[in-house]
This record gives structure tokens, C-alpha cells and sequence, in this order.
């Protein structure tokens, strides 16, 4: 826990924990998502959406990144945001875990009419809910998270930058997978599953947690404190295939080919065109990151960090060429 005192009026919480993936069901974005529909203090549907109309925060978020899970909020009141990291520890720690959550947020059927019905679940999929659906009508997989990805994967931008992902760190599952949900495997996803993440990495010793502002740091103390002490600590929280590891330089240039989708428009003649677009430089974003995250590290990982940049603008380079 890192606790910061100053003369800043506006009061800043946050708790992050590592949420690493190995695979694209995304369910740390769906975790995002339902911890803050409910919890055991604080029972109502939609808490997040209540706290945006009445409290008077200046900023109260939730994101998912591809290595970790991050709740931050701020209020110039003290008394509004100590109520805010109230109901934040409460969500991230004590949520209401449903399988209808799950459904709400992740993925559910829901029978439409076949004339409507733009991305029908087949039969084999789901073979009992099928049976029950009539002639004219198909089942339709719907969900908070897996609508927000689908417009996210009908990005050709965000195509590339997820392709990007996966042929520049072959070796290190979280960054080559989707943290947030690959629409095709978000279906995958099940309760279970689903359960046992949270139970595994939504635990104080998997945890970061911190504070700045002007308000009594004793009092930000004592509010951690009565979450933090029913848990007993934990080693080794983080299996050793998800532990973050450094993708080892890659030998050659690397040139990948991959589909995504394209807009339609009208030519001149009537006819049909696909559009296309150029490459954007998010590979050289990806490139500067890395070599950002050399910045404060020892001489020798600095060294192969750097050098591990290299190779990536390298290839980089040769891919927009």
C-alpha cells in the first residue's frame, strides 16, 4: 500500500490487482464489469451507475489491461470519498457473484427472429436452447462485454493492434491474448470458470493499493483495515504460467498476414469498394512502450530491455515497409 500526504485538496484512491490471461474468453474485462453490479454491503443492481448521478466525485473508473485490473476514483469532499472507497473495496472484494451477472455482463442466448437475427448460435452449440426456439426464429448471443468487443474487433485499428500483440510477444500468453474478449470466445466463458478467477486474483496479496491527497491518513489506514484483515496472506497467489515475463528478442523480422474487417462504399460506377486504410504506427506505439518500461531498472535488464526495443521497432519497421 503506498500512502501519499500532501496539500492536494483532490483526494485520489486506487486498488489494482494482476489479472494476467491465457486465453480470450476476457474474463477480466467481464470481472471489471460485474464486480461493480452489487456487492454484500452495498446490494443495489448497479451501484456504479448510482455513485455517477449522486456522489461528487471528479473521476470514478474501472480498466482492464492485458496484465492487470485497475479501480481508481477522486473527490474533493472527504466525506464523499471515503464513501467511494467504501464501496469500491467492498465491490472488489465482497461482489455479487451471480450467474446471472455473468450473464448480464458477459454472455447470454436470447431467441430472435430469424430475419434479425445477425450472429446466430448454431444448434451444436447450444443444442437444448435450440431445440426450444421455433422454426422462424435463431438464437443470438448477447452482453455487455461481448457487444463492447464486437465493436472493438469490427475496428480494423484495433484488428491490427491485437494482431500486432500476438506476433510480437509469441511467448508470453497475456500480452499475445485478449484481455478483453475475443467476441468469437467470450462464449467459452463459463460460471465456474468465471468464479474462480476472482477467488484467485482479487485478493489483497495480489493487490496494490493506494492514496493521495490531503485527508487524515489514519483514517484512509483504519477503512483498509476492515477489509483487509479477514484475509490471511497468500504466497505464490499467481501460478507459474501466469507470472509476466519478458518476451526473449525475436530473431528475425517478422511479416503476418491477417484478416479483418473492411468498410464498404460506393464507387463512382455504382460499384462496391472495399476501404482498406494504411498502417496507423500503433506497431511503433507498441515498440516506444516497451522501451519506456527500461526506465528505472537495473543496468543489466535495462540493457536487455533496450536491445529487445530494438528488435521490435525493428520489425516494426519492416512490417510498415
Amino acid at each position: 500500500m503506498l500512502s501519499l500526504i500532501c496539500s492536494e485538496t483532490e483526494k485520489v484512491f486506487g486498488i489494482a490487482f494482476k489479472t494476467p490471461v491465457e486465453n480470450d474468453t476476457g474474463v477480466p474485462h467481464i470481472l471489471e464489469h460485474s464486480v461493480l453490479c452489487g456487492s454484500r454491503k452495498y446490494p443495489v443492481k448497479e451501484p456504479f451507475k448510482e455513485l455517477m448521478k449522486s456522489s461528487l466525485h471528479t473521476y470514478l473508473n474501472a480498466m482492464t489491461y492485458p496484465d492487470r485490473t485497475v479501480y481508481p476514483v477522486a473527490s474533493p469532499n472527504t466525506k464523499d470519498f471515503y464513501h467511494l472507497v467504501d464501496v469500491y473495496l467492498d465491490a472488489v472484494f465482497y461482489p455479487r457473484l451471480t450467474p446471472w451477472v455473468l450473464r448480464q455482463e458477459g454472455w447470454h442466448l436470447e431467441v430472435e427472429d430469424a430475419a434479425t437475427a445477425a450472429h446466430p448460435v448454431s444448434a451444436a452449440a447450444a443444442p437444448s436452447a435450440a431445440a426450444e426456439t421455433g422454426a422462424g426464429a435463431q438464437l443470438s448471443i448477447k452482453g455487455v462485454v461481448y457487444n463492447e468487443m464486437k465493436g472493438v474487433y469490427s475496428s480494423r485499428s484495433s484488428a491490427r493492434a491485437y494482431a500486432t500483440h500476438r506476433v510480437l510477444f509469441p511467448d508470453v500468453p497475456t500480452y499475445r491474448q485478449s484481455s478483453g474478449g475475443d467476441p468469437l470466445r467470450i462464449p467459452d466463458l463459463t460460471f465456474e470458470q468465471f468464479k474462480a478467477f476472482h477467488e484467485q486474483h482479487y485478493h489483497p496479496s495480489n493487490a496494490r493499493i493506494f492514496f493521495f491527497g490531503d485527508d487524515d491518513p489514519a483514517r484512509r489506514l483504519h477503512i483498509v483495515h476492515e477489509y483487509l484483515k479477514d484475509f490471511a496472506k497468500r504466497d505464490g497467489i499467481l501460478p507459474p504460467d501466469e507470472q509476466l515475463l519478458m518476451q526473449a528478442r525475436l530473431p528475425a523480422p517478422v511479416s503476418y498476414s491477417f484478416p479483418y474487417p473492411a468498410a464498404q462504399t460506393h464507387g463512382a460506377d455504382g460499384g462496391v469498394e472495399a476501404e482498406l486504410g494504411e498502417l496507423d504506427g500503433e506497431e511503433f506505439a507498441l515498440a516506444e512502450e516497451a522501451a519506456a518500461a527500461a526506465d528505472g531498472l537495473t543496468a543489466e535488464a535495462e540493457a536487455t530491455a533496450a536491445a529487445e526495443a530494438d528488435a521490435l521497432m525493428h520489425a516494426a519497421e519492416q512490417s510498415a515497409s
